[in-house]
């Protein structure tokens, strides 16, 4: 028997990918972390909303360029680089780089042309809070770096630096770091900043920052969003696959393996079960007594591969059993980059879809219309589909009406369940198999 992967169904939200995106560009150039989640349908995405690209990775700049992005819309964000790899890089048409040692500086400048580089210097932000951390260069550093710049003839430099996450828990990291910068860098012609980390758009007050700035020259802001950007822009769709013990049960695939999990700083899915006729979201807090504590694990054959701890109505617990479809939210960065390849071979598929999973279930439900009394619609059109046995075709092959010579009939299958293209509701095998799914 021929061996077919398991299949993983992403939905892109291009509405939310492009909200996203505009709140973070009104606010400066935005660099999106390759590494973040590479998949093409997201790239091409962002390609078209006029974005720039981080790049970690050779093989993410060969990537890129097999999409037709050029690699004046890169920046090497990694610090790390092998100089072999820096080389190749630049050979290559990239011009953008990061530097938190002397020594790769000095060895790049040997070979660049000065004029066209832009180079970002990294800062360790252990200067300015108390966390650690392996990456950047001390400020004595930064000021050598600059000095070499300068003498090479190299005018569009910046600092760049990464807050984490946790940093923002009670402290505002991004007024305290350009404080830092102000106080040690005034004087040295900085022509950006380029800032990464746990940012969301509105925690960025553009005025208040372009004012701090600007009052040492900084006329460039970079900004590299990732989880903020593609990660609540998009969900998962997977399957229970196994029921233990009453309220435990195993996913098909996925996101899963508790050793990276780990490394996520215990990240929480928020997750979603889909009935026949509702999609029902999961609480991660017991509100009330009646609830029944449920877990979900994955299917890594890890003893610590555990989701997390839900809580649902004994009516809803009653509803989840081998099969059952299940959402995983904002599961969009990271998810293909980390966790699906220690689960095994998967076919990964993306949609582009203009909501989120609740109203997308419920289009599954309304498009339902589009059956009944459909003939005067499917002469319109080139297109049309079947929701039983998902076969999509040219109306031409109809051949067969019902309901008083009204209602296509299935030329495959015998069933009246065909749609026609419309601008409401795809035509396409995923939304089918939505359909097939509540009415059949």
């Amino acid at each position: 028997m021929d061996y077919k992967p398991q299949k993983i169904n992403f939905y892109l939200n291009i509405n939310k990918l492009q909200d996203n995106y505009k709140k973070f560009s009104n606010i400066g150039q935005v660099y999106y972390p390759v590494k973040s989640n590479s998949n093409e349908v997201i790239i091409k995405e962002l390609e078209k909303l006029g974005c720039n690209f981080l790049i970690t990775y050779v093989s993410h700049l060969k990537k890129l360029t097999s999409l037709g992005i050029k690699p004046d819309r890169c920046f090497v964000s990694s610090v790390l680089m092998s100089e072999s790899d820096t080389r190749y890089l630049y050979d290559n048409g990239v011009r953008s780089f990061t530097f938190d040692n002397i020594e790769s500086l000095k060895a790049f400048l040997s070979y660049a042309d000065n004029n066209e580089v832009k180079v970002a210097l990294r800062i360790n932000i252990g200067e300015v809070f108390d966390v650690f951390s392996h990456l950047g260069a001390t400020s004595n550093e930064i000021d050598e770096m600059i000095d070499i710049l300068n003498d090479a003839g190299v005018r569009n430099y910046g600092i760049s630096f990464y807050l984490q996450k946790e940093l923002f828990l009670n402290n505002d990291p991004l007024h305290d770091m350009i404080a830092f910068l102000i106080k040690n860098f005034s004087s040295r012609g900085l022509s950006f900043i380029d800032i990464g980390g746990g940012l969301e758009p509105e925690q960025i007050d553009k005025e208040k920052l372009l004012a701090s700035l600007s009052s040492i020259g900084v006329s460039e802001i970079i900004i590299e969003p990732g989880r903020y950007l593609v990660g609540n822009a998009g969900y998962m769709e997977t399957e229970v696959i196994r029921k233990k013990f009453d309220n435990v049960f195993i996913l098909q695939n996925g996101i899963y393996s508790g050793l990276i999990d780990a490394k996520l700083v215990g990240k929480r899915y928020y997750l979603s079960i889909v009935t026949h006729d509702k999609v029902i979201p999961l609480s991660k807090e017991k509100d009330n007594d009646k609830k029944c504590e449920i877990t979900f694990c994955g299917s890594s054959n890890d003893s610590i591969d555990i989701i997390g701890t839900y809580y649902v109505d004994e009516e809803e617990l009653n509803l989840i059993g081998e099969k059952t479809t299940v959402i995983v939210n904002d599961a969009l960065c990271y998810v293909e980059e980390l966790f699906i390849p220690l689960g095994g071979e998967f076919d990964i598929v993306y949609h582009v879809v203009g909501s989120d999973a609740i109203e997308l279930y419920k289009d599954a439900v309304r498009a339902h219309v589009c059956c009944s009394c459909n003939r005067e619609y499917l002469e319109k059109v080139n297109k049309c589909g079947c929701f039983y046995c998902l076969k999509v075709f040219n109306p031409k092959e109809i051949k067969t009406w019902c309901n008083g010579g009204e209602t296509a009939v299935c030329p495959y299958c015998g069933i009246d369940s065909i749609i026609y293209d419309n601008k409401f509701y795809p035509v396409e095998t995923w939304f089918l198999e939505k359909m097939k799914q509540h009415w059949f």
